[in-house]
């Protein structure tokens, strides 16, 4: 069937809207905010190896999230007994709502699990404003600095910021980075503060076509 809105809400990051689509038989929902497209729910591997590709075997981590999505991050989190909290930031309300109705069946009700806490904020506010320490920060909040959602996202992607985040990390933590595209200039800033800073890339196939998505996982010594 051609692709239907279920759902749109003026926030104020813009408009927000949900498509349904039909494909090859499965229900997929597509993410739409202020114009951009975010993500769907057919191209979630990228976001489960934003964490996945960072937990250590057998060490208790906490895990702070930038970005809720469809909540694929999350759930990966959930998944690995050694996560015993997982911190959530999300600006958009009706992000939060809609991943405990329309994402609740792809996202395994993630967000009812104990270990999650979500937080309606800013992440560069609450990157600010935060006292806790984590051993994984993972920030999914545009498609990358080359496609914002808004101009002001723009500072989190900057050398300045990433100090912040490296003063939340504990020892050995690793600070992972979703981006649409790989970035010479992010990895640049990335690096004033993380020298050992690498991009790895992830494809994802949808419908025949191959799609590459790159994670920039930056590692405190």
């Amino acid at each position: 069937m051609a692709g239907v809105i279920k759902a749109s809400q003026l926030s104020r990051s813009g408009e927000v809207v949900l498509w349904e689509n039909e494909i090859n038989g499965i229900k997929e929902y597509e993410l739409i905010i202020n114009g951009v497209f975010i993500m769907a729910s057919y191209n979630h591997l990228s976001s489960e190896l934003l964490v996945r590709n960072a937990i250590r075997p057998g060490q208790n981590t906490e895990i702070l999230v930038g970005g809720l999505g469809m909540g694929y991050t999350v759930k990966e989190a959930c998944a690995h007994t050694e996560v015993v909290g997982v911190d959530v930031i999300e600006i958009e309300p009706v992000i939060i709502e809609w991943n405990r109705t329309w994402f609740k069946k792809g996202n395994n009700a993630c967000l009812d699990d104990q270990r999650v806490k979500v937080m309606e904020d800013d992440f560069f506010s609450y990157v600010q404003n935060c006292e806790k320490t984590y051993d994984l920060i993972g920030m999914d909040i545009d498609n990358g600095p080359m496609m914002l959602v808004n101009d002001t996202n723009a500072r989190v992607y900057r050398a300045g910021f990433f100090r912040q985040i490296l003063s939340l990390l504990n020892h050995e933590g690793v600070f992972a980075i979703w981006s649409c595209n790989h970035d010479e200039n992010l990895l640049q800033e990335a690096r004033l503060v993380f020298p050992d800073c690498q991009a790895e890339e992830v494809i994802e196939e949808h419908d025949g076509r191959k799609v590459p998505y790159y994670i920039y996982f930056c590692r405190k010594k």
